[in-house]
């Protein structure tokens, strides 16, 4: 029997007000399972940021259900809302958001500032932290107890920030700036700041909106290689080419979904290799940025592979 859905949607609408009013979605149903990787594509004005915020509880619809691991979020408070989000659900922003004066390490770690401690992972005494695991993948530590408790400690953040980094093929660059970093490199400190907190679903807004074709690419294959590992996503893009190189596609027009096609047979696909771009051009250039990187620059993320997803 399958399980019930991380993230679903029945018969959603909402509406703006005005004369007459602005329907931005309409009676929209969607259903993501753990383990999928589902791009929603569509032109501008079709309803994208709607759902986006609808579907990561930012905005509450005028009609129908949200389910957010069954739980109907939309008979919930906003407190209570507020934390089931900030549990279960990572968002990656185009504009990636990074604060200038923080490392990427501490980038990361802010990623758990409202994280408590009952997070179903285990601690003993004297023990600072998570039990340590391959990547982000941790687990119950025998004989450890449960440990409940306001927000994680600073140190404790920056262990599992600096694994986040890790996985993410941004071990190297801990203590490196926004600034010091290419648009590529940011946005895996954004994606990592995401997913530090292992949520159910990681919701993705135009991930490569603002790359380069080659760093744009990169940041896919990372988005499927997490994919491969467990992580459920779902990436919101205007660009037809992103939706195709992954596994599920959902078009939506007018704030009605028009198709919902399923995985091919060969599941979602990897780019043009990456080290085969950066060899042809000499140097990626992330045209927003001004930065130039080499074509080691965020390869590592890549060439090191993700190591298996367990979200909390």
């Amino acid at each position: 029997m399958r399980r019930a859905p991380v993230l679903e949607l029945e018969a959603v609408s909402k509406e703006y007000p005005g004369s007459p009013p602005v329907v931005a979605l309409d009676r929209v149903d969607l259903a993501i399972h753990a383990g999928e990787l589902v791009g929603i594509v569509g032109p501008s004005g079709s309803g994208k940021s709607t759902l986006l915020h609808v579907m990561g509880t930012l905005d509450r619809p005028t009609a129908g259900a949200v389910r957010l691991q069954g739980r109907d979020v939309t008979v919930c408070s906003d407190a209570e809302l507020s934390r089931l989000r900030g549990r279960t659900i990572g968002f990656v922003f185009q504009q990636f958001f990074l604060l200038e004066g923080n490392t990427a390490l501490d980038n990361v770690a802010t990623g758990l500032l409202y994280r408590d401690r009952d997070d179903g992972e285990e601690h003993g005494p004297g023990h600072p932290g998570t039990a340590p695991g391959p990547g982000l993948a941790r687990g119950p530590v025998p004989g450890r107890r449960r440990r409940r408790g306001p927000s994680l400690a600073l140190a404790e953040r920056r262990v599992r920030a600096a694994e986040a980094l890790e996985t993410v093929g941004l071990g190297h660059r801990l203590g490196h700036r926004p600034g010091e970093l290419s648009g590529g490199e940011r946005q895996r400190v954004a994606i990592a700041r995401a997913l530090v907190g292992r949520p159910a679903l990681l919701l993705a807004d135009e991930p490569t909106g603002n790359l380069d074709s080659v760093a744009g690419n990169r940041i896919l294959d990372l988005l499927l290689e997490l994919n491969a590992a467990g992580a459920t996503i779902a990436v919101i893009t205007h660009d037809r080419e992103v939706a195709d190189r992954l596994g599920r596609r959902v078009f939506l027009r007018d704030g009605r979904i028009e198709h919902d096609r399923p995985a091919g047979p060969d599941g979602p696909r990897h780019g043009p290799g990456n080290g085969d771009q950066a060899a042809l051009s000499g140097r990626s250039h992330d045209e927003r940025s001004g930065h130039h990187a080499g074509p080691d620059d965020e390869r590592a993320g890549h060439d090191a592979g993700v190591a298996p997803w367990r979200a909390a």
